[in-house]
């Protein structure tokens, strides 16, 4: 059994701390707790395909989730800058 401080897990996978939560909330990691060393993550026992996975339908999830609140970022954005974006248009067909 390789362990990895969970410091150390979610620096080399790259995942935000919510993700590691996520991921240690929903039982996809294999921890355990040393006295001096805190939060161990077991990585021998890792199924990646499963982690994929899961995080990918975490994020499906969350996109569904907050698709009105992106839309009206979006819709913001592109009112803000709509005379340069048709400007950039103008100019691409004209050549």
């Amino acid at each position: 059994m390789a362990n990895i401080s969970l410091q150390e897990f979610r620096e080399i996978s790259g995942l935000s701390d919510t993700a590691v939560i996520w991921l240690l909330t929903n039982n996809s990691l294999v921890c355990s707790v040393d006295k001096e060393k805190g939060i161990l993550i077991d990585v021998d026992s890792l199924d990646y395909n499963k982690l994929t996975s899961e995080l990918a339908t975490k994020l499906n999830d969350e996109f569904l989730n907050n698709k009105s609140i992106l839309s009206a970022r979006i819709t913001k954005v592109v009112k803000e800058n709509l005379a340069d974006i048709i400007s950039e248009a103008v100019k691409d067909i004209e050549g």
